[in-house]
């Protein structure tokens, strides 16, 4: 789903305060789409507008519309995983501390802010 303001259309005054019914929380898809146009004026709301460009922005068009299952190699169904027992001061020892730049000081994309002004003008949300 994908929205875009619309400037014809005045914004409410007053935040709205509607609850969202039980029944409008598990729609998805179309049936979302059409809840959405027909309950709140601020925004049209286009159901496949825009996926096939923004997916093209952030995945190589080599995955794209890709629907091959994963291939899982393992002989066993089940994979034993063993539980590990870690404290909560060792975690926050670990957040207090922990800077990527020093732990992986060869790496020099950790330092780098990427300019990210060209990801697009619009939100987009998918059902």
């Amino acid at each position: 789903l994908s929205w875009a303001a619309i400037p014809e259309r005045s914004a409410p005054t007053k935040p709205m305060k509607k609850e969202i019914p039980p029944h409008a929380k598990a729609l998805s898809g179309s049936a979302l789409v059409e809840y959405v146009r027909k309950n709140q004026p601020l925004f049209e709301i286009d159901h496949e507008a825009a996926v096939h460009e923004l997916r093209t922005k952030v995945m190589k068009p080599k995955f794209i519309d890709q629907k091959k299952n994963p291939l899982v190699e393992y002989e066993d169904d089940v994979l034993e995983i063993p539980e590990r027992q870690v404290s909560i001061e060792a975690i926050f020892s670990l957040w207090k501390n922990f800077d990527a730049r020093t732990q992986w000081p060869h790496c020099p994309s950790l330092s780098y802010i990427r300019d990210q002004s060209d990801c697009g003008d619009n939100i987009l949300f998918y059902s």
